[in-house]
């Protein structure tokens, strides 16, 4: 079965959708859900509680804080070591912009794992660096989820995109009222204080599944003030490395 024309110039075999708790004119509740389907037969697909989903993208964005770096030679003997979340992230900015160098040139700050800092690190080596974190994202190994007693087999960088769109999209999601199962039920969100927010890390996806599917973008929350208050920090300039 030929692919969906939407969906031909997608990167992966695996796309995926998001469910709504409260179905669109229906009175009663339903669990808020992610599908996930195979696009060389759409009519096979898999459905992750939303909750589930939650979990299992946190772990995925906070895991990154472990993953081994990258070690670089400093040109005097020694090595340091770049930590993975920051050129990960690095790398989906990278790609989000078609692989275009940021117009910024200003020389970064980079802190090693050690905590020591590189000044005046120069733009065309960090993104270099982050260019081959793309290519090591294509040698990770494999990430097998069991959906439903179903073993389902997703390439790396197909789940670690899956998990970013969710992160991304979340915020807006719980805002609008489409997963209230993700609202802490024990914490008690008065007029003025913040509600939900997304996991921290910059998670774009890069703009995976935002285009395709119809139907997927929330109403207005109720609240703009709050709902503006859930953009995404870009941890660089929260490190103060920009």
């Amino acid at each position: 079965m030929a692919r969906a024309p939407a969906w031909a110039n997608w990167p992966f075999d695996f796309g995926w959708a998001f469910f709504r708790s409260v179905p669109q004119g229906q009175p009663e509740a339903a669990p808020g859900r992610v599908r996930l389907f195979n696009l060389e037969n759409m009519e096979t697909f898999w459905d992750v509680h939303v909750q589930s989903m939650d979990m299992m993208a946190q772990k995925h964005m906070q895991d990154r804080d472990t993953k081994p770096g990258q070690a670089v030679n400093m040109g005097n003997g020694a090595v340091e070591t770049i930590p993975y979340r920051a050129l990960d992230e690095e790398a989906d900015l990278l790609q989000q912009r078609g692989m275009q160098p940021h117009p910024d040139r200003t020389p970064l700050t980079v802190r090693f794992v050690t905590g020591q800092v590189l000044k005046n690190a120069p733009r065309d080596w960090w993104e270099g660096l982050a260019a081959g974190h793309l290519q090591r994202r294509k040698q990770e190994a494999p990430v097998v989820l069991n959906v439903n007693g179903q073993s389902l087999t997703l390439t790396y960088e197909c789940f670690d995109a899956f998990c970013k769109d969710f992160t991304r999209r979340r915020g807006d999601f719980v805002s609008a009222g489409w997963w209230p199962e993700l609202v802490d039920p024990y914490r008690d969100v008065g007029q003025h204080q913040e509600g939900p927010r997304p996991v921290q890390g910059f998670a774009n996806a890069l703009g995976h599944g935002a285009q395709v599917m119809q139907g997927q973008a929330p109403p207005a929350p109720a609240n703009p003030a709050a709902a503006a208050q859930q953009g995404v920090v870009n941890p660089f300039e929260q490190e103060g490395l920009v």
